[in-house]
Parts: structure tokens; sequence; C-alpha cells
């Protein structure tokens, strides 16, 4: 049993270190044991720190590379809100120079989509009418005569040029693409928003 006892030891021993090593007394000499007592004690402590250290290192990896994925999650989600933002359709968009000559054209609709909080604050885009970012399909759902006496404006048709705005061209990004699919071809995003526009303004 002694015997078995050191030749399991012997194995596992030359399995983690290499160390090519037949004999038992030199065995025992290279880790300064004297008996099988000693040896035995000795083989127990090495493979307890041994092992300890391979699971700190396991841990401290899987902890790390967690942390290194989420840390990558979180950059590339920060970078994908902050690419949506004043974006949406590329090719139905418009700046500040071009807002305003939509300003001047009575055949363009220009909707401002901000809360109504926002606009007790700053007042809504010139040339727009408000409506509320939730409510705009269900406005468009009105008959000609409502929309008219709500509004002050004709109801826009399918191929009529609408220009929506909100803060800095999210919320009316979304809007854009609601109404870009229920047919409204012409519905442009003002990608600067009343953030840009006062800004212009003021400079």
């Amino acid at each position: 049993m002694n015997n078995l006892i050191i030749r399991n030891y012997r194995v596992v021993l030359l399995r983690c270190c290499g160390y090519i090593c037949k004999d038992k007394d030199k065995l025992c000499k290279v880790f300064n044991v004297g008996g099988l007592n000693q040896f035995t004690k000795s083989m127990s402590k090495f493979f307890f720190f041994f092992f300890r250290e391979i699971f700190l290192f396991i841990w401290i990896f899987i902890f790390s590379t967690l942390g290194r994925v989420g840390l990558v999650s979180s950059v590339n989600y920060s970078t994908k809100l902050e690419n949506m933002r004043g974006q949406g359709d590329e090719k139905n968009i418009i700046g500040y120079e071009e807002l305003l000559a939509d300003q001047k054209n009575d055949k363009v609709l220009i909707i401002d989509v901000r809360e109504q909080k926002e606009i007790d604050e700053t007042g809504k885009l010139p040339r727009s009418i408000h409506i509320p970012m939730g409510n705009v399909t269900q406005m468009l759902n009105l008959t000609d005569e409502e929309f008219k006496n709500q509004f002050n404006k004709s109801k826009p048709h399918k191929d009529t040029k609408i220009v929506l705005s909100c803060r800095s061209g999210m919320r009316s990004a979304n809007v854009q693409q609601e109404l870009l699919k229920l047919g409204y071809e012409n519905a442009y995003n003002y990608i600067g928003g009343w953030s840009e526009w006062e800004s212009k303004q003021k400079s």
C-alpha cells in the first residue's frame, strides 16, 4: 500500500514538474524529505499550494475575460447609440441650410416631435406644427378636415415633403422610419434638431 502511494505521487509529480526520476530515494532526496511520512506530508503541501495557484489563476483569468467582454460590449453599445443619434434614412436627411429653405416653402410640412414640456421651455421650431413623437401616426390618420382644424395646415399626402425635428435628431429619426413604412417616401429627418438650430441662430 505504501509503495502504491509513493508510485502514485511519483507519477503525478513527474507530470506536473516534468522531472524524470525512477528511484524513490532520489525523489525523496530532491525534495529534502527523509521518510515516507515526511514525503507524504511534503507532497500533500506541494499539491495543495499547486492546485491553489491553479485555481487562483483560472479564477483571475475568467473574471478578467468577463470584464473585457463587458467593457467591449459597453463600448460597442455606446457607439451604436451614438451612431443612431441624428441619423435615420441616409437618403432622406437634411441639414441646417436646407431646413431654412424648407421653412420658406409652404408645400413642406415641418413637424416638431418633441414633448409638450420641451415646447413650453423653448417654443416649437419656427414654421412647424407640434405633434409629440408618440402621436404622429395617429394624427396622420385624421381626416383632411380634422387635421386642418387642429393644425391650421393641410394634411400631407404620401408624396408631400415632411421634415421631422426633435432635440438632436434621434427621436425624429425613429418617427421618420415609421412614416417611411407607411408610404410617406418624402419623410426627411433634420439631423441637427433644435440644438443645432438654436446654436446656429445665436451665432
